[in-house]
C-alpha cells in the first residue's frame, strides 16, 4: 500500500498531472504510466521488484473514473475496512499491476499463453486472493453511475 502512495506522489509531480489534476485513469495510463513504465515493466513490478508480495486484495477500477479520487478511495477503503493491518495489504489493481503495452502484449499477459480462462492472469490473482483469505473491492465512482452500468458492470474481472 505504501508503494501506491509513492506512485500517487510520483504522479502529482508530473507535468501532465499538474496540467490536469482531475485526469481519468485512462488519461493517467496514456500520459503517465505508458511513458514512464515501459519495456515490459508494470508500475507494480517497478515498485516491488526487489521484494514481490503475494496478492491478497483485488481492486476493480474504472478507466473513466478520476485518478486522484480513485487513489483516495483505495487508501480510505484499505485503511478503514481491510480485515488485516494496512501494512499487510498487497493490492492487485489491473492498470498498475499489468504492463500497459500494446494490445498484443496485454493479451499475452492476461491469457498467459492459454485460452483456458482458469489459467489467465485474473484467475491466478483470484486464486491468490482466496488462498491469502483476502478480498475483492469494487470502488464506486461517479463515472460508472453516469454510464448507468452500476457496480456489477465492473465485476467482469472477478467473474
Amino acid at each position: 500500500l505504501l508503494q501506491l502512495k509513492e506512485f500517487w506522489a510520483f504522479c502529482k509531480q508530473q507535468e501532465a498531472w499538474k496540467d490536469n489534476p482531475s485526469m481519468s485513469i485512462r488519461e493517467l495510463d496514456q500520459l503517465i504510466i505508458r511513458p514512464h513504465f515501459c519495456h515490459g515493466r508494470s508500475v507494480a513490478l517497478t515498485y516491488n521488484d526487489s521484494a514481490p508480495l503475494l496478492i491478497n486484495s483485488l481492486i476493480s477500477h474504472c478507466w473513466d473514473e478520476e485518478a486522484n479520487q480513485f487513489f483516495a478511495d483505495v487508501w480510505g477503503l484499505v485503511s478503514n475496512y481491510a480485515e488485516r493491518p494496512w501494512q499487510e495489504v498487497s493490492l492487485f489493481i489491473c492498470c498498475l499491476s499489468q504492463y500497459q503495452g500494446t494490445d498484443a502484449e496485454i493479451d499475452l499477459q492476461v491469457k498467459q499463453g492459454s485460452s483456458d480462462v482458469r489459467k489467465n492472469a485474473f484467475a491466478n490473482v483470484l486464486r491468490s486472493v482466496k488462498d491469502q483469505s483476502g478480498w475483492v473491492y469494487v470502488v464506486p465512482c461517479d463515472a460508472v453511475a453516469q454510464q448507468q452500468r452500476g457496480l456489477f458492470g465492473r465485476l467482469w474481472c472477478t467473474w
